[in-house]
């Protein structure tokens, strides 16, 4: 039997033995398998070769299972980061209760229903996708400001089609959705433009070159955000009360 403890701030065991993979996750404690030579085992982190245990890794297993949002990226004035269930759901509920906020999108869920949702969230997004939506903060001071990010979704079907190419609208090739939103104190500022060009181009950086957004027609500032990073309106979505809009780039 193989099995390691790898002193991060909290325990993480590497093994290949169901019975200790088993063991760690009754007891709360991070756990990578290890198969090789025939062994199969039932975990959510698994390798096959001692090669892939680097540190960085062993890291993002740590930050992962303990629920230890991470830095995706910062720009000049912003951190953005995955979300911490435990400590920033009420920063959101303040973010979301200012004026203009909720106008064209949906509300948070009641304070309990929100915190379980972030942390399904957490579980089941950042754990197995590398993209999902993120928190800003501003660098001068750590508040939250705003949100950003991309998911993989299903390109929406549209009702009328405007100059893009109908090849493109009926590709099966992967698409990320882009969605952002902003503290109003701080709306024609370039924080919005600054936040999602740094996360396209990390999706860029990645290899991704489809993306879209779906923005309703009286949300002129979104309209206008897509607009300067590329995005072209292709049409309605039929009974969404919104256009879509796409980016496509040759890779």
């Amino acid at each position: 039997m193989f099995l390691k403890k790898i002193n991060c701030p909290r325990p993480v065991i590497i093994t290949d033995s169901q019975e200790e993979i088993d063991k760690a996750s009754e007891e709360g404690i991070a756990v990578i398998g290890y198969e090789h030579d025939g062994i199969r085992l039932r975990t959510d982190f698994i390798i096959t070769s001692p090669d892939a245990l680097c540190d960085d890794y062993i890291k993002e297993v740590h930050d992962l299972y303990y629920r230890i949002p991470r830095v995706i990226l910062e720009t000049g004035r912003t951190v953005i980061k995955q979300m911490d269930p435990e400590n920033d759901v009420l920063k959101l509920f303040d973010l979301y209760d200012k004026p203009g906020v909720t106008e064209f999108m949906e509300p948070l869920y009641p304070y309990l229903e929100e915190k379980a949702y972030e942390q399904d969230y957490f579980d089941n997004i950042y754990r197995f996708y590398d993209f999902g939506m993120w928190n800003v903060f501003l660098k001068s001071d750590g508040r939250l400001i705003g949100r950003c990010g991309l998911e993989y979704k299903v390109l929406p079907v549209i009702k009328s089609e405007k100059t893009v190419d109908e090849a493109v609208l009926h590709s099966d090739d992967n698409w990320l959705e882009l969605g952002y939103v902003t503290d109003p104190d701080l709306w024609h500022q370039g924080y919005g433009f600054e936040t999602t060009r740094a996360v396209l181009e990390l999706a860029r950086s990645k290899g991704h070159h489809q993306f879209f957004a779906q923005i309703a027609p009286l949300n002129k500032a979104s309209a206008a955000l897509a607009q300067k990073l590329g995005f072209n309106e292709a049409g309605e979505i039929p009974d969404a009360g919104e256009n879509l809009w796409i980016l496509k780039e040759e890779a």
